[in-house]
């Protein structure tokens, strides 16, 4: 009688780091939290891995049911599915800007912190210097764990600005002539940073203008409006409305269960991927969208690349 030889199946567990760590960098987000779910050594190996690849894809939609609430939904496009996620972090909070998956959030009294959802991670930044509680036109530079990181936020009267390492915002007042409406009944279409020019954009289509503010000058400047086809960016056109209005074709039915008289403010997302030969950067823009007339339940919302960071616990602006 022949004898089957018995085969040694090594653990997945034991292969070695780098490999698995090469197997981590080409995950998903969803496939990249089973992962790390998965063992001690898998968390280990994927420490630095942040689901790049979705730098590129269609931003996810991230539903704060309400601002003094911490339950959120957080919306897959491409599955039409919504996760469910309690985030005691962003109670009482609203959302400034989005960039590469990391949000930058403000809270009551001026504190303000970025906020990585999927890892939770938070940097926290400080005071902001202004009192209003709303969601001010905003932009980083870059990850808030680069050494490069600039934050602008734009209030009606003035631009603030904190660079990576300072312990204080600079404010630069806009000339009362050149100043952009920012009344409840107007939104700044989007604000984004520009490598090229190390410049802020802050863009309104209402009215329409458009304001920079440069590092290199530390300058509040308008940007001519003959030239607005040579912005470094381009906009997709109502990408909130439009998800809403395909779900309800194609699936006859809500999965962000909104409120039915919900008044919906949605923050848009700089991503990391440029148009053709154009380069110009891709935006997902700041958008309102209000079903229903009468009294209004407002809820907060924001686009967001689905990538995992994790900060150091020493980590410090």
């Amino acid at each position: 009688m022949l004898r089957m030889k018995k085969t040694r199946v090594r653990p997945w567990a034991d292969l070695p780091t780098d490999i698995l760590s090469s197997i981590a960098d080409r995950l998903g987000i969803i496939e990249l939290l089973g992962f790390r779910g998965t063992c001690k050594d898998f968390r280990r190996a994927s420490y630095n891995a942040s689901a790049r690849l979705q730098s590129y894809a269609q931003p996810w939609l991230f539903i704060h049911r309400h601002h003094r609430s911490s339950s959120c939904r957080i919306y897959n496009h491409k599955r039409s599915k919504a996760y469910i996620v309690d985030f005691p972090e962003l109670e009482d909070s609203i959302f400034l800007a989005s960039y590469q998956g990391w949000l930058l959030v403000l809270k009551r009294r001026g504190s303000i912190f970025f906020f990585s959802p999927f890892s939770r991670a938070k940097i926290v930044l400080p005071h902001l210097p202004c009192k209003q509680f709303t969601r001010h036109p905003a932009a980083f530079s870059s990850l808030p764990t680069s050494p490069h990181c600039i934050v602008s936020v734009m209030t009606p009267n003035e631009v603030i600005v904190i660079s990576k390492g300072e312990s204080a915002w600079t404010r630069h007042k806009v000339p009362k002539s050149i100043r952009l409406c920012t009344d409840k009944c107007s939104i700044v279409t989007f604000a984004a940073f520009d490598h090229n020019s190390r410049t802020f954009y802050y863009v309104d289509d209402y009215w329409p203008k458009v304001l920079t503010f440069s590092v290199k000058d530390n300058k509040v400047n308008p940007y001519p409006r003959e030239d607005a086809h040579k912005l470094p960016f381009c906009y997709v056109k109502d990408p909130f409305s439009e998800t809403i209005k395909y779900n309800k074709i194609k699936y006859k039915s809500d999965p962000l269960n909104l409120h039915k008289y919900a008044q919906v403010e949605v923050c848009g997302c700089t991503l990391g991927k440029v148009l053709g030969n154009s380069r110009q950067q891709l935006i997902y823009p700041n958008e309102v969208d209000i079903c229903y007339s009468g009294d209004v339940f407002n809820q907060m919302g924001v686009w967001i690349q689905p990538r995992f960071f994790t900060v150091h616990p020493d980590h410090h602006w």
